[in-house]
């Protein structure tokens, strides 16, 4: 087995502090913390450190692992779609550490770990809870601008986007697909998926 770390600048010690060194560490102290969404490969777990931190993790099912082998994990490419994102100045939480732990090259387990975003819910939540249309365009507005900075998120159902409550800002989560391509107002394949996406899922 092999487990290799990326961790941000300064973020060790928050981490050793909330015992989370290692990936299976990771899962264990997520097992205390306030489950977010959950299937059977991976969960998105709230853990109370300090400050809270949100910690999602991935354990591919034996009979899948072979599909991961020398690739990158869901994982570690939302953490660097997160470096773009905060490079084109969308707001989204910034990746803390990343891990990954293999065997022969097949991922046995994954870890991202970023700031919790308080004061925050997901967009589908937001909008099913009657928040009205002025709500609903404030998010369409946050969507062109994404897409203008030369964003596409690849995955871009309301659950996979948080509103700020503060500003009612949305701010991209969920998108190990996520792209950066030349910015401008034009309309392509990925920009009119995304849109798709969040029409079907607004109007679920």
């Amino acid at each position: 087995m092999r487990e290799t770390w990326w961790i941000a600048d300064g973020a060790r010690s928050l981490l050793d502090a909330a015992g989370l060194v290692s990936v299976a560490a990771c899962m264990t102290v997520a097992e205390d913390g306030t489950r977010l969404s959950s299937d059977r490969q991976s969960a998105a777990v709230r853990v109370e450190a300090g400050s809270p931190l949100l910690v999602k993790w991935r354990r591919p099912r034996p009979g899948r692992r072979w599909r991961t082998f020398l690739r990158a994990s869901r994982e570690r490419r939302e953490a660097q779609v997160s470096l773009h994102l905060l490079a084109l100045g969308i707001h989204t939480p910034a990746p803390l550490a990343v891990a990954e732990r293999r065997s022969g090259g097949r991922l046995v387990g994954a870890v991202l770990v970023r700031p919790y975003l308080a004061g925050a819910e997901t967009a589908s939540t937001w909008l099913q809870s009657g928040a009205g249309q002025e709500a609903s365009l404030d998010l369409a507005r946050s969507l062109a601008r994404w897409h203008d900075a030369g964003f596409r998120h690849g995955d871009c159902y309301p659950k996979n986007v948080l509103v700020d409550l503060a500003t009612r800002e949305a701010v991209p989560i969920g998108a190990p697909y996520g792209r950066v391509t030349s910015p401008g107002a034009r309309l392509d394949r990925p920009r009119a998926r995304d849109l798709a996406q969040w029409a079907v899922g607004v109007g679920s």
